[in-house]
């Protein structure tokens, strides 16, 4: 008996063990994420071009990405419409497209962080930057953007051929202080060439024709 009740505690711990260790958080997850402290809307929308993601944005937009770009533009003085395409696998792979709009949540104190809404998912994202380029005409020239959790990742530019030469270097000093280390969690480069293709709405796919033929 004695030997059978050591055997059941044993599995409890063990069991209790790989709980903790499946139910734990990532070590990532605990560093303190800042935001920038300025965010001026009008000068944040236009198109952007993500040059790095990392594989925990894989999740969302696919592995393998190519040509991930996105829209943004004002729909009133605290939210921006948010439209974001690319492709998969290649240049001429499957359109991964989606939309939605982002809202600051403390635009006095945090103008930084943003809730995001995308179509067809049920519930809100975290949409956090960190850390804005210099404004040239008008538009700042780099964003780069985490969620609450401190794990997703995208860099945004105006240009990819002009943030290479003069802006890549600080950006991706600035992601390894903050962390951006983890397999997980560092910078993956994203294709952007002339033969990538760019487009500024919506591409029709399976799921906008099945919701046009039930009348959604």
């Amino acid at each position: 008996h004695k030997l059978k009740m050591l055997k059941l505690i044993a599995a409890i711990v063990l069991l209790g063990v790989a709980q903790a260790f499946i139910f734990e958080e990532p070590e990532y997850t605990r560093r303190q994420i800042a935001t920038v402290k300025e965010l001026d809307g009008a000068k944040y929308t236009g198109r952007w071009y993500q040059v790095y993601g990392n594989k925990f944005g894989e999740v969302t937009y696919g592995k393998n990405p190519y040509c991930v770009m996105a829209n943004y533009a004002l729909i009133n003085a605290t939210t921006i419409s948010v439209f974001n395409s690319g492709k998969t696998e290649s240049v001429n792979g499957t359109w991964r497209q989606i939309e939605g709009s982002a809202t600051q949540i403390d635009p006095m104190n945090e103008p930084g962080k943003f809730q995001l809404n995308l179509e067809f998912v049920p519930f809100p994202a975290a949409y956090w930057v960190m850390k804005l380029g210099p404004v040239k005409d008008g538009q700042y020239e780099y964003s780069l953007v985490t969620n609450d959790k401190g794990g997703a990742l995208y860099v945004l530019v105006r240009d990819p051929v002009v943030f290479k030469q003069k802006y890549e270097k600080e950006a991706l000093e600035f992601l390894e202080q903050k962390g951006f280390t983890e397999e997980f969690i560092k910078p993956v480069y994203t294709y952007h060439g002339a033969d990538c293709p760019y487009v500024n709405k919506k591409q029709p796919n399976w799921l906008d024709n099945l919701w046009e033929i039930i009348g959604y």
